[in-house]
């Protein structure tokens, strides 16, 4: 029998997890840049992910509409937004924040499993040489897909872990970027609808995140409710909406249209206001709002 220890929050149990509200003054307000990547090649050729199915086609303008929105919010919010063009073929590459990721002045390279997406990577290698940066490659046998894969918590580096990434991959970023290993804390992915990390949870500071518990192992959502201080459970309606898929700037959350009022509740409760915008050609691909733009700030 299962007991109440082990049971996954409730959506009647989130405002006790939120805690006190959040105001805009207590928040990180840090200059904020973003890379994104023209649509132009966007299609969904092959399938590498339970979303990717030739069965709905992609409406090429449509996507460029809804990508245009998106590009024209975030210079609203004020981020500074690069743009560069996809490379011929790579359907996949509009998904910028699969780039890689930054620390501490050092650019990592995605490193792909699948073959459809590995000529990515020079053309992200050549972005992030262009910004000055040291920018490194991971060894062979290492998959990894950038910031889309793992995300900095509580001094902590939560690593997913399934098909798109894997531990050695982990233990070459701590190499390059300086992190103890005993810092690296792995999250098994057990949902495969959930294929990346910020498909499931997404950081909106540094003490409150949204999260879709029910994509993780029970233990390790345990730990991640120990490690930040606000934990604001999504439900799967919201979860496959794409909701935890949002990019954030400042107070304001940028993310999918659909999700439910109680969601908008919760995120205003915690001193959030939310900026809806429609992403669900991007959906066909398996990418959301934040998988369309690599978030970065400048001079980390």
């Amino acid at each position: 029998m299962t007991t109440g220890s082990s049971v996954y929050p409730t959506s009647e149990a989130v405002l006790s997890s939120v805690r006190a509200p959040v105001h805009a003054s207590d928040l990180a307000q840090e200059a904020c840049a973003a890379l994104m990547v023209r649509p132009d090649q966007f299609d969904v050729a092959y399938s590498i992910n339970p979303w990717m199915t030739m069965h709905h086609p992609v409406d090429r303008d449509r996507a460029r509409t809804q990508w245009n929105h998106l590009y024209t919010k975030l210079v609203g919010l004020g981020v500074q937004l690069h743009v560069i063009d996809p490379g011929p073929g790579l359907y996949d590459m509009v998904f910028a924040a699969n780039a890689g990721m930054i620390h501490r002045g050092r650019a990592v390279v995605s490193r792909f499993r699948y073959a459809q997406r590995q000529q990515e990577t020079d053309y992200f290698w050549q972005w992030f040489c262009h910004q000055e940066l040291e920018v490194c490659q991971l060894p062979s046998g290492c998959f990894w897909e950038g910031q889309a894969c793992c995300t900095f918590v509580d001094g902590y580096l939560l690593c997913s872990l399934g098909e798109r990434a894997n531990a050695q991959a982990y233990k070459a970023l701590a190499s390059i970027w300086g992190i103890p290993e005993r810092r690296l804390y792995y999250l098994p992915i057990k949902d495969s609808r959930f294929y990346h990390l910020d498909i499931a949870l997404c950081m909106l500071d540094r003490e409150t995140c949204l999260v879709y518990p029910q994509a993780f192992p029970f233990e390790d959502y345990r730990w991640l409710q120990a490690h930040v201080r606000r934990t604001i459970p999504v439900d799967l309606a919201d979860a496959l909406c794409f909701a935890c898929n949002a990019f954030v700037v400042d107070h304001t959350v940028v993310l999918n249209v659909g999700i439910s009022e109680r969601l908008e509740q919760r995120l205003f409760a915690a001193g959030y206001e939310t900026a809806k915008l429609d992403a669900s050609e991007f959906h066909k691909s398996g990418g959301g709002i934040k998988c369309l733009a690599f978030r970065y700030q400048p001079g980390e």
